[in-house]
């Protein structure tokens, strides 16, 4: 098995898995109301409609709960675009015990810290039903339709990140508005401002929208992996409004 860190298992509670041993994985007990599919169909499923919006993965990322019923998993993608401090990035989740629905999500992962920010405005979901297998690969080339689009507005809004400039007591008003409006908890805002007072990457230390996001994702991370697509979806949303780049 892979052991070099990821940004898989730098959330508590999973352990790395291989396509390999996905493979060997044997068909979860189904009863007359939950269907639940094997992880690795939803991986195929996927990767079989990215050739159809021209999107390639360079990198793959598999992680499971211990008892290996909960999956959770990152495909890094890409077409004729690259970037230097992050990646397209679509994120896949998946159980045999109920505690999640089958799902899919666009996103970003920087390359320094290994943050992961999820994009809520291209999401999938089915739950475990009858018929899943019928219909799952059909709600994903329809959710992958519209994703290329989603990694381009996600680049966007990442440049006017980039290129907002942050006074330090507006940086602070910032941290201490995204609690107060239930974007992180009020116990994140000393953590999320120490970060950004003292980045532990050269590539945070510009006083910028951008180096202040990933201050929240940094810390987020100790939340755990299956929190943070609304997380990710509440904060986007807040920073589009602080920056100006709401549609």
């Amino acid at each position: 098995m892979n052991t070099k860190p990821t940004a898989l298992c730098l959330h508590a509670g999973t352990r790395l898995i291989t396509m390999s041993e996905m493979l060997k994985e044997k068909q979860p007990k189904q009863t007359d109301t939950h269907h639940p599919i094997r992880h690795v169909e939803l991986v195929k499923l996927v990767e079989d409609n990215l050739d159809d919006i021209k999107l390639t993965v360079t990198s793959r990322e598999f992680a499971v709960t211990p008892n290996g019923k909960v999956f959770f998993g990152l495909l890094h993608v890409r077409n004729n675009v690259e970037h230097d401090d992050y990646n397209w990035t679509i994120g896949l989740r998946n159980s045999h015990d109920k505690s999640l629905r089958a799902g899919i999500v666009a996103g970003s992962r920087v390359f320094v810290c290994d943050n992961l920010a999820f994009y809520g405005n291209v999401v999938m979901f089915r739950t475990h039903t009858n018929q899943i297998e019928k219909d799952l690969g059909e709600r994903i080339r329809s959710m992958l339709g519209k994703v290329l689009d989603s990694f381009k507005t996600m680049d966007a809004r990442i440049a006017i990140y980039k290129a907002r400039k942050l006074q330090t007591d507006e940086a602070a008003s910032i941290v201490c508005g995204a609690a107060m409006d239930k974007v992180i908890d009020d116990q994140m805002v000393m953590p999320v401002l120490r970060y950004y007072q003292q980045p532990t990457h050269k590539e945070f230390e510009p006083r910028t929208a951008w180096s202040l996001f990933n201050s929240f994702t940094e810390i987020d991370k100790k939340l755990g992996i299956r929190q943070l697509p609304e997380r990710m979806r509440k904060l986007h949303a807040f920073f589009d409004k602080v920056v100006g780049a709401t549609n």
